[in-house]
């Protein structure tokens, strides 16, 4: 169908399918005003078998308490995803947290209708969060206040890089996946 509107003369194209531009957004200062994303939330049947696949993917475990386990990458954050223990026997999306870009943000997502708000004290880096329950199941975290994480400069990129074997290249991709490396008999 695409094929034959393609060949179709440009007026004729324009009527069939308009221009699909993306209009002008403009940033609303009375929205709740975030610099980027702090860490994610999954449901997992088993964590044991994650664990590996995170190990893999290069995620080191920062803390476990209980059923939850707290994966950090190589950046600043204190973590990076959430793990914990599902009943269900599908992964589950629990929401993502995004960090607020100052106190006021933060108090603007805690004034927001259903928000809660909790210390993180019991988690890496601390700091506090704003939870707000989204009608499909999941759940939209605002975190403000976490310690950043020390990052040692002299490990360039990082050391969760050091135990993943060579670096791929723009030409070459040397690495090989936990699968391969063992049936190939490969140990780094």
């Amino acid at each position: 169908m695409l094929t034959v509107i393609t060949c179709l003369p440009k007026p004729i194209r324009r009527i069939l399918v308009p221009d699909m531009l993306i209009p002008p957004i403009s940033n609303d200062p009375s929205k709740v005003q975030l610099i980027r994303l702090s860490h994610i939330y999954f449901e997992h049947p088993n964590l044991k078998e994650f664990d590996k696949f995170a190990k893999d993917f290069g995620f080191v475990e920062a803390e476990r308490r209980g059923d939850t386990v707290y994966y950090r990458g190589y950046g600043k954050d204190p973590y990076v995803y959430v793990a914990s223990k599902s009943k269900d026997k599908e992964p589950k999306f629990g929401g993502a947290a995004f960090v607020a870009a100052s106190s006021e943000e933060f108090e603007k997502a805690a004034q927001l209708p259903g928000a809660t708000v909790r210390a993180l004290y019991d988690v890496p880096g601390g700091g506090k969060m704003v939870t707000i329950a989204r009608p499909n199941g999941t759940f939209m975290h605002v975190v403000y206040a976490q310690e950043e994480r020390a990052i040692d400069t002299s490990l360039i990129p990082s050391g969760t890089h050091d135990s993943q074997g060579p670096y791929n290249t723009p030409f070459e991709k040397p690495r090989l996946g936990t699968y391969n490396r063992m049936i190939l008999g490969i140990s780094y």
